[in-house]
């Protein structure tokens, strides 16, 4: 698996796996004790699966103003940031929310400004999301040398540093430094349905 980031601007009907060499697999465990890389003696052939993500979406809102993409169908996003199910899942909550107050004797006709204002409240949180995840899909993916060495100090520092904090006092702020307490309490407290009845 290449856990590196998706390429910037890739073919979008590309493959999403390509061949391997086993003996750039075999390098890569060449730190495991002998038992463990004795079976990859083995491997004649091997697949490399890239992690992918695609093209934005610039509505997700179809022409009709009826029909709205939802989850990874909107808002894809590379595993990096541990957020792409937790968004699809407060995409659903926020839209069954704002599709509460459509009107039947309407007949639908208020639909495509319920959904306008679904998209412009998702909008901001899966965005900041989506580059959170490409961004640590980069970090996390140095090659050895002294950036990556930066960076393993940087996370090092940050175990040692772990305040005793009283969240309560703690404002949530899409906009903090992204290991900042305000951003964590943003990204772990967020309230869908609190922030739809708004």
């Amino acid at each position: 698996m290449d856990y590196g980031p998706p390429p910037a601007q890739g073919d979008i009907n590309a493959s999403w796996t390509m061949p391997g060499d086993p003996d750039e697999l075999r390098d890569m465990f060449k730190a495991f004790p002998v038992p463990q890389r004795a079976y990859l003696e083995h491997v004649s052939k091997c697949t490399k699966w890239r992690i992918a993500t695609a093209a934005e979406i610039p509505k997700w809102i179809g022409k009709s103003g009826r029909v709205i993409l939802v989850g990874d169908a909107a808002h894809a996003m590379v595993p990096h940031a541990a957020q792409a199910l937790s968004q699809g899942i407060e995409s659903v909550v926020g839209l069954a929310q704002i599709l509460r107050w459509a009107r039947p004797e309407l007949n639908g006709t208020d639909l495509p400004q319920l959904l306008e204002r679904f998209e412009k409240l998702r909008r901001p949180r899966v965005d900041k999301f989506i580059k959170l995840s490409l961004n640590n899909a980069g970090n996390h993916s140095l090659p050895d040398g002294p950036q990556q060495e930066a960076r393993d100090a940087q996370l090092r520092k940050l175990g040692d540093e772990q305040p005793n904090v009283d969240w309560d006092e703690v404002a949530i702020d899409i906009d903090a430094p992204e290991r900042s307490m305000e951003f964590t309490k943003w990204v772990r407290d967020y309230d869908i349905v609190a922030e739809v009845s708004i």
